[in-house]
């Protein structure tokens, strides 16, 4: 069979590119050094989401919703290429997931690692903490962070963000003085969010590392919102320094009986008031059944995807196990 027979070609902005039998867009985008958002590579957090001239071509899309396949939206990284097709992406100020500009405002550092960086929007931000945006450099460089806080009376969003060894955009908001750069912001968008619950559920949040950010932010909705039934905050971590929002959630627990909050270390060093072991089994250990549970899983992909399928084998519905994974990029 020859190479030709094997291949399909796609436009991605006008520039050609060669997919192989099998592969997905956003792999054939990789492969051709096509710069392109990812995330979760699942089809769960919608970071590399792109369009196709014809929206009849993007029905099989079934993770999104049927407003955004109308309009001829679909995820790269689970859309396969059958025959030539033309996608696309946007300029920003055509866009509808372009829709925030927004100037870096300050920028934090939280731990060695881990900082936080507030961002002033333009107008009134509608989201939610938990749920993602795409933030975009003047340069074109873009990533996708999840939201920990929104202040929409002062319409600012707040990201906790970890520096990635060699990442080029969170080492220049850790090392370069960008206060007053512009961002281009996308709306808010994923269900990983508080308006997915109901006051009469128990809710499971687990997050390693930043993936604390978001759920700390579900978790103020809640607390604001008086919710009803029991809140368990399990947040992981290899060392102690990981573990930065350890005082403020022993204080909340303080403050609210229905709120339980585990540390847990899984390195060799140990923290007093902490629990030694993986995150996700310190949670299944402590819950040993999930049913009628709302769960909220955030951080490393691979704890986010054993974690999920734990959570439904302890009894907790599918439709109501909301996942964001952090892709390092």
């Amino acid at each position: 069979m020859s190479d030709a027979s094997r291949t399909v070609t796609f436009t991605f902005d006008g520039q050609e590119v060669k997919c192989q039998r099998g592969e997905t867009v956003l792999e054939a985008l990789e492969r051709a050094g096509i710069k392109h958002p990812s995330g979760c590579r699942n089809g769960q957090c919608w970071s590399c989401k792109c369009y196709v001239d014809s929206p009849d071509k993007a029905v099989s899309q079934s993770k999104l919703p049927e407003k955004m396949k109308k309009q001829g939206a679909l995820l790269a990284c689970t859309y396969h290429v059958d025959e030539p097709t033309t996608l696309f992406s946007l300029p920003p100020e055509t866009l509808a997931e372009h829709a925030l500009e927004g100037i870096i405002q300050n920028v934090q550092h939280l731990t060695d690692e881990i900082l936080e960086l507030t961002v002033a929007c333009e107008k009134n931000i509608e989201g939610r903490p938990g749920q993602f945006v795409q933030m975009k450099r003047e340069d074109g460089l873009t990533r996708t962070y999840s939201i920990a806080e929104i202040s929409k009376e002062e319409t600012k969003l707040r990201f906790h963000i970890r520096e990635i060894p060699n990442g080029k955009m969170s080492s220049w908001l850790a090392h370069e003085d960008v206060s007053g750069n512009p961002v281009h912001l996308s709306e808010p968008q994923g269900e990983c969010h508080y308006g997915r619950t109901r006051q009469d559920q128990p809710l499971l949040l687990i997050g390693t590392g930043s993936g604390a950010a978001p759920l700390y932010g579900i978790l103020q909705e809640a607390l604001a919102a008086k919710h009803r039934e029991e809140i368990w905050f399990f947040h992981g971590s290899r060392n102690p320094s990981g573990l930065y929002l350890d005082t403020p959630l022993h204080k909340l627990t303080q403050e609210h009986s229905n709120l339980h909050y585990y540390g847990c270390l899984s390195g060799e060093e140990n923290l007093a008031g902490t629990h030694q072991g993986r995150v996700e089994s310190v949670a299944f250990s402590t819950l040993s059944s999930l049913t009628g549970f709302a769960v909220f899983l955030c951080g490393h992909p691979e704890m986010v995807k054993n974690a999920k399928k734990k959570a439904y084998l302890s009894g907790a519905s599918l439709d109501e196990i909301y996942c964001d994974p952090f892709v390092a990029s």
